[in-house]
């Protein structure tokens, strides 16, 4: 084929890394270059993984011994590069600039060195501390510790002393006590006097201290399994009337709301059984049958019997029939107003304004048959016959679908259709002109391209061209 020269420009795919990373579902093409327009790195596409599965693009051993030959040179200072092992950056220069000419590293500085040409030695020490210094020096979080020697302290029985020197104060208080007591009572007659004057108050303890138990008393009582009351309870109890026997009645002064006590009917004199017994009937043959009451069934049968006649606006009868004298009927009428009379035999009529209802007997006019489970889901299907109507599944054939293959699988062809009832063309355009082809479905359809509308090759911005570099 003729070969033809195609201008273009080719706009790779780029994003920023931070982009790239935010599509988690694209399956990039084989061969299709993905690039990191931030970091000037790319990925290749496999046809398989999605971005964040590829790995960046590589160069080759070959290719990297190729690109150092074409860049070799030399340098004056080739040894001191040589050995280096790390990278130099431009941190590390600018801190060796700061370093002063001459200067020496690890080098421990000692207070008490005195040789000025050491390098540990110290220059210009203070030898005494400003009095503005005393201030902070008092604030600061450390300070050094002085010996009890250094600062006139006794070391050794500072503790003995100390405990001496309270034991002397606390006596010398009990003596100062002592003889600072007032000099009245300090005899027994002094105090037997003091007793006298204040008798009152003696007898008074003395009367309390009586209602005491004493000790022995008291441990006697400890653990005692008797409940004590007190004095008012039991001048109560023993003011109570002594009742003789758990069947004692109460006199008519001594009861409240029991008047009297009666047994079928009867008072029960005093002192005598006065136990009730009551008997409740358990069934309706243990009650009197009292006259107009039916207690049984065996004496009278009632049946419920419906007559009606057979000329329109018929009446129907409800009588109640048995063995008893009197007899009533219920009369429901179709025609006139609606009304309740009496006949002279004291039948109850009810007339009503409602005529009779005739159900028709024609083909179509029959009642529907009776559903239930085993007619879930069907229709009713009439049949070749009057009143034959039925409830069954529709097939294919009923609703005019016997070629189709009504499956649940909604995807399935038709079953026997060998092809369209209409055939069809099938046409192309865009960048190409073709014969259209007849297509009916009875045959694979070829489409023949006579030719190439140039106006559509032409790649405008946001078109895609895909070269897979096939022929």
């Amino acid at each position: 084929m003729a070969n033809t020269t195609l201008k273009t420009r080719i706009l790779l795919n780029n994003k920023t890394a931070a982009e790239w990373a935010k599509d988690t579902e694209t399956v990039w093409l084989k061969g299709e270059f993905l690039v990191e327009s931030d970091t000037k790195k790319c990925k290749i596409g496999d046809g398989v993984k999605k971005y964040n599965e590829l790995t960046y693009a590589y160069l080759t051993p070959e290719e990297v011994n190729s690109i150092v030959a074409q860049s070799s040179h030399t340098h004056s200072n080739k040894a001191i590069l040589d050995a280096t092992t790390a990278s130099f950056t431009t941190a590390l220069l600018q801190k060796l600039n700061a370093i002063a000419a001459g200067a020496e590293v690890n080098v421990q500085s000692d207070w008490n060195i005195t040789d000025s040409s050491s390098d540990a030695f110290i220059k210009n020490k203070p030898t005494s501390m400003p009095a503005s210094d005393v201030s902070a020096w008092a604030k600061a979080p450390t300070k050094p510790k002085y010996t009890a020697t250094e600062v006139g302290a006794d070391p050794t029985g500072s503790s003995a002393k100390a405990l001496t020197d309270a034991k002397a104060y606390a006596d010398q208080k009990i003596a100062d006590l002592v003889n600072d007591a007032p000099e009245t009572m300090d005899t027994l007659k002094e105090v037997s006097d003091a007793l006298d004057a204040n008798k009152n108050v003696v007898d008074a303890l003395n009367s309390a201290i009586g209602k005491k138990a004493n000790q022995a008393d008291l441990t006697t009582h400890t653990g005692n399994a008797d409940i004590h009351v007190t004095k008012e309870k039991k001048t109560a109890w023993d003011g109570a009337a002594t009742h003789a026997g758990s069947a004692h009645a109460p006199v008519n002064s001594e009861r409240n709301t029991i008047i009297s006590i009666k047994k079928n009917g009867s008072a029960v004199p005093i002192n005598e059984d006065r136990s009730v017994d009551i008997s409740v009937p358990t069934k309706v043959s243990q009650l009197a049958n009292d006259a107009g009451y039916k207690t049984t069934d065996n004496n009278t049968t009632y049946s419920l019997g419906v007559a009606a006649n057979s000329s329109a606006n018929g009446t129907a009868k409800i009588r109640l029939t048995g063995s008893d004298t009197k007899t009533t009927d219920i009369a429901i009428k179709g025609a006139g107003s609606t009304s309740v009379t009496t006949d002279a035999e004291g039948n109850l009529i009810v007339t009503s304004a409602d005529t009779k209802y005739t159900h028709p007997t024609g083909d179509g006019n029959l009642h529907v048959p009776a559903t239930g489970t085993t007619n879930n889901g069907k229709v009713l299907k009439a049949g070749a016959t009057a009143g034959s109507a039925a409830w069954a599944q529709l097939t294919k054939a009923d609703v005019g679908l016997g070629n189709v293959d009504n499956t649940s699988d909604a995807t399935k062809s038709v079953a026997s259709a060998a092809k369209l009832t209409t055939a069809r063309n099938i046409n192309v355009g865009g960048a190409v002109t073709a014969t259209a082809a007849s297509f009916n479905g009875s045959a694979d359809a070829t489409i023949n391209v006579t030719s190439l509308n140039a106006a559509k090759l032409v790649l405008n911005s946001g078109d895609v061209l895909i070269l897979d570099g096939s022929i």
